[in-house]
């Protein structure tokens, strides 16, 4: 009986049967690049070279593509369409959380006293504070209705790189990391070159 020698992950294996050849190009371990010997053979071959073993070459399914290769990059948004849907949703957003504030917290508490008074004088203190509860009400609005207003007028989908839609934690989590490198933690100005960055 014919038996192969091969190599897996820099180690000589064998000696095996052909039968057990096509057993292991079948689980993945044996590809058309590993290396095989058998006794007659001056040296190692890549199995894609050896005539004797094409019927197991067909048998073999082709490598499984990495994540970037899921990707159609046709259909990714441009910087700017991504910029002008998150403008637009942080104002609204801001917005509905002004009002839900204001209504919920009342129009005599210290609270709302403190965002009268500072929106028009230190308007930026307000927006820090409103900024991070405006990307925890963009996520949940994500999560109930597959988007938000922006990226729907603009067509855009955030979706995962094998096309799932993300749960809360994970548009949370991209969120946050917008929080701090897309807005700059919500300073104005600065956060003008970290967005079109």
């Amino acid at each position: 009986m014919e038996t192969w020698w091969y190599i897996t992950k820099n180690q000589k294996t064998g000696p095996v049967s052909v039968e057990s050849i096509i057993s292991l190009a079948l689980n993945g371990t044996v590809d058309l690049n590993t290396l095989l010997w058998k006794k007659g053979m001056e040296s190692w071959l890549p199995l894609h070279k050896i005539d004797e073993l094409q019927v197991i070459q067909s048998m073999i399914p082709p490598p499984v593509p990495n994540r970037k290769e899921n990707v159609d990059t046709d259909f990714l948004a441009s910087r700017w369409r991504r910029y002008f849907a998150r403008m637009f949703d942080t104002i609204w957003e801001t917005l509905f959380v002004s009002y839900v504030l204001g209504f919920l917290l009342g129009p005599y508490s210290p609270f709302t006293e403190w965002i009268l008074k500072n929106s028009i004088s230190n308007p930026i203190a307000v927006w820090l504070l409103y900024c991070p509860i405006v990307l925890v009400v963009d996520a949940i609005i994500y999560k109930i209705f597959g988007n938000t207003p922006g990226k729907y007028i603009l067509c855009i989908i955030v979706v995962q790189n094998n096309n799932l839609y993300l749960n809360l934690r994970q548009y949370l989590m991209r969120n946050l990391s917008l929080w701090m490198s897309g807005l700059a933690f919500g300073f104005p100005t600065i956060n003008l070159f970290t967005m079109m960055r």
